[in-house]
């Protein structure tokens, strides 16, 4: 009998741990969950972020909880984090301006379902930003550079500026001029007489440098050249003027025609020159301001990205380049191959009204150019305002309702107070933007959530009468 006594002992333990281990087994899970926090923090105030997080005490199982909301919204496909704990959602739809109240019901795991709704409420401010939509939208699509083909070419326009034009430069660009006068004087000169019978204008001469290849040659709408610059500290670079080209007019046809063989003498001079140890001294100066770019104008596009209520962009990239040799305050956009190259002149700060003011115009020309139709109904306006818009490049009916449009929306997105707005939108009227008082009063359903972007333009245009406008015109302040 002995031999079978520590089989019994063993046996008895192992049954005895056994046991043990079953009675100190937790009590199946009967509580149920709740929740603990939220963002937007439930009773907030001008919300401005469509994205709404939601942490449970506890997992969920995901599929079991239901979000139902006041005014309705769509909420996009659902994101769990937090070992199942957090819900994220961005509506696609929310409004500003608007109470909302989220009735928030589901179970956990263990299959207990909460104890009553949980009821999230808050009111959304004057601008709502779909944070992750925008976000994606403008994901790799916007870019600040510094770019050596516009370099190198207003190098060339500088060198060969004529005298009448030097009262007017900064003495840096005097240097500059005088420095390559004498290293380059016959590739001066061969500049000098090739632009002499030409019309040069900042935009046509911005628009040439961007055809460029990397290495300064014509193509047919050249891969751009310009990397995406990196910070780099510098203070902000003293305001200067620069011998200017004639005022710039509309974006019209490739300069290509006028132009056609310069990149034969820019080539010519910059290696004459020694160019490529001055875009060595410059280019720090160009990024600098690249990087400040960048800085300034990311959140303003993405609020302009939201206010347009954006699901799309009609371009693949949009990229701002500093030029600090083009005229001071200048801003030219160019569209090539796809992207929407913004080239600023130097300024005392980042031009940030005028490179949201060409995304805006980026975006909104194909939606007016689809109600072409709508747009021809008021087309006899533009003998009222010929002789004004003309005079500040707008030299068409289509340019004049675009620049309306723009000017719209820029007044309501740059400048709050409402005076001030007011002043700027009869101002533009008064300057032949007969349309921008009317576009502004409609943005209003814009603003409200209540239509998307083509079918405000489509309301707009539908809606402008035209007798209407003629009489405020006779009426304007001149």
């Amino acid at each position: 009998m002995s031999r079978f006594l520590p089989l019994l002992v063993v046996t008895a333990l192992l049954a005895g741990c056994a046991e043990s281990n079953l009675v100190r087994t937790p009590a199946t899970d009967t509580t149920p969950p709740t929740v603990t926090a939220t963002e937007p923090a439930n009773g907030a105030e001008n919300v401005s972020d469509a994205r709404i997080a939601i942490t449970f005490s506890e997992p969920m199982s995901a599929g079991s909880v239901s979000l139902r909301a006041t005014p309705t919204l769509t909420w996009g496909d659902p994101t769990w984090s937090n070992g199942d704990r957090t819900l994220t959602v961005i509506p696609s739809d929310m409004r500003p301006n608007t109470n909302y109240e989220v009735h928030i019901l589901g179970r956990d795991r263990a299959n207990n379902v909460m104890s009553q709704p949980f009821v999230l409420r808050f009111r959304t401010g004057s601008v709502v930003q779909t944070a992750a939509v925008i976000e994606n939208l403008l994901a790799n699509r916007f870019e600040t550079a510094a770019d050596v083909r516009l370099y190198a070419v207003f190098v060339a326009w500088v060198a060969a500026s004529p005298e009448r034009m030097l009262q007017g430069m900064p003495e840096e660009q005097r240097q500059l001029r005088d420095s390559v006068g004498r290293t380059a004087p016959e590739a001066v000169r061969k500049v000098r007489e090739f632009l002499a019978d030409r019309q040069v204008t900042n935009f046509r001469l911005t628009e040439y440098a961007l055809r460029l290849s990397p290495d300064l040659r014509e193509g047919n709408g050249a891969a751009p050249a310009a990397q995406t610059a990196s910070p780099v500290p510098s203070p902000t670079p003293t305001a200067r003027a620069t011998p200017a080209p004639r005022a710039t007019p509309a974006p019209q046809a490739s300069p290509a025609a006028d132009l056609r063989g310069f990149d034969v003498l820019v080539r010519e001079l910059y290696e004459a020159a020694n160019g490529k140890e001055l875009w060595q001294r410059a280019q720090q100066e160009h990024a600098a301001q690249a990087a400040q770019y960048r800085n300034a104008v990311e959140d303003r596009l993405r609020q302009a990205a939201t206010f347009l209520r954006l699901n799309a962009l009609p371009f693949q990239k949009f990229v701002v380049i500093p030029n600090l040799l083009a005229p001071r305050d200048s801003v030219e956009d160019v569209a090539l191959n796809g992207t929407i190259y913004v080239v600023a002149g130097p300024a005392a700060g980042p031009n940030t009204r005028a490179v949201v003011r060409s995304f805006v115009r980026a975006v909104v020309r194909p939606v007016l150019a689809s109600y072409g139709d709508l747009l021809e109904r008021s087309r006899d306006l533009f003998a009222l305002v010929r002789e004004q818009a003309e005079a500040r490049g707008w030299g068409t009916w289509d340019r004049v309702a675009l620049e309306s449009l723009v000017h719209a929306v820029e007044a309501r997105l740059m400048l709050g107070n409402p005076e001030e707005r007011t002043q700027y939108l009869d101002t533009a009227f008064a300057q032949g933007l007969i349309l921008v008082r009317h576009f502004a009063e409609q943005l209003v359903a814009l603003e409200r959530g209540e239509v998307n972007l083509a079918r405000f333009v489509q309301n707009a245009l539908a809606s402008a009468n035209v007798d209407q406008l003629r009489a405020q015109w006779s009426n304007r302040r001149r």
